[in-house]
């Protein structure tokens, strides 16, 4: 089965890293036999990386993109993924969307609103809700006229139900073939365990990969360590917050992005994650955690009870209450046992949608 999987950007032979979880996906496809080509919209030249072969969308032509089997289109856009469904349509054979987050939303109804402290662009923030409803009128006119030949792929039911109601509210939806298959979390987090016996220097770590975006919640973290002195917490990520508002003194600050190794390391040295958040989608790190073993603690909401209802060792607790109500759920958590949890192995995730591809070429699907 040959794939081509579109994406706005792609990890390098350098270092950088942006989309991960993009080619976590591509290597485990490889593994498995799949032969996979990946365009990468943000790269002016072609590469290799761990035996992918990355290319520019510049370099395609229609003979080009009709020897593959499939198109895999991850976080759509507009202004790339829909322009090349639309240039190469008819040598495109299938294509799979896969709805990570805010491309099939209304950012203004869905995602909280920035903190003071960050930089707004006025133009774009006005123009933006005529964008979002510009953006889900081309996608709800693609995906009616092609629904023959798509399949749209969801991380949870929450995205899926979000999707119908923002693109496809008025359409009969049971034309276009879809599934929810979460994302897989990393090898190491299955593979390896918290270690509860190892010397604990922190109650509490969260990770996150901006502190300055409001649906982390990086305020409310920093407010349940203001209101609970007598224990210690961690915080890892990057982002400018605490240069505008002040750190408590039992918040530990790193300020950096690291390594699994690093990371796991921090972690270990843990009694318990603290993952609170306004808003996901799936919440990737949180299920790492979780896979992971260490007793966790996030947001009583919908899309956080859907994708760790299953781990045993994680407590929900009101945003609003979260400071109050931490340290009787902390010592809750501590008395719980924790069990080793698959839920979004490799197996239960990618080999999914896989069986997925197999059936749409055979055309059972999409």
């Amino acid at each position: 089965m040959r794939v081509l999987v579109l994406a706005t950007a792609y990890p390098k032979p350098n270092g950088e890293c942006p989309l991960m979880f993009v080619h976590t996906r591509n290597l485990e496809y490889v593994k498995l036999g799949l032969d996979v080509t990946v365009i990468n919209f943000a790269c002016a030249s072609e590469y290799r990386i761990d035996g992918i072969n990355v290319k520019t969308a510049a370099s395609l032509d229609d003979q080009y993109v009709g020897d593959f089997d499939l198109v895999i289109c991850h976080a759509p856009n507009i202004r790339q993924h829909y322009r090349f469904c639309i240039r190469f349509n008819s040598s495109i054979k299938k294509l799979v969307f896969f709805a990570h987050g805010h491309e099939f939303l209304q950012v203004n109804k869905y995602y909280p609103e920035a903190f003071p402290f960050v930089t707004r662009d006025r133009a774009k923030d006005a123009v933006r809700p005529v964008y979002d409803k510009v953006k889900l009128a081309l996608w709800r006119h693609y995906f009616r006229t092609h629904s023959g030949k798509v399949t749209l792929v969801f991380v949870s039911n929450w995205m899926k139900d979000a999707f119908w109601e923002n693109v496809l509210a008025k359409y009969n939806g049971s034309k276009i073939a879809s599934e929810v298959i979460p994302n897989s979390v990393g090898r190491v987090f299955l593979d390896e365990a918290w270690n509860a016996n190892s010397v604990k220097d922190f109650d509490f770590i969260t990770i996150r990969s901006s502190f300055d975006s409001k649906k982390y919640c990086v305020d409310l973290v920093a407010e349940a360590a203001r209101e609970n002195p007598t224990l210690t917490f961690l915080l890892i990520g990057r982002g400018e917050y605490f240069e505008h508002y002040e750190k408590p003194d039992n918040l530990i600050i790193v300020n950096r992005t690291m390594d699994h190794a690093e990371l796991l390391s921090y972690v270990d040295r843990s009694r318990c994650a603290l993952m609170p958040t306004r808003q996901d989608t799936q919440g990737v790190m949180s299920c790492e955690l979780a896979t992971y073993g260490i007793p966790l603690v996030t947001s009583d909401i919908s899309i956080c009870r859907e994708v760790l209802s299953k781990f045993n060792s994680v407590a929900f607790v009101s945003n609003a209450c979260l400071a109050k109500e931490l340290p009787t759920v902390f010592d809750g958590l501590k008395k719980t046992p924790t069990q080793k949890n698959r839920e979004y192995s490799v197996e239960n995730t990618v080999h999914i949608e896989i069986a997925l591809f197999e059936r749409m070429i055979e055309n059972r699907i999409g």
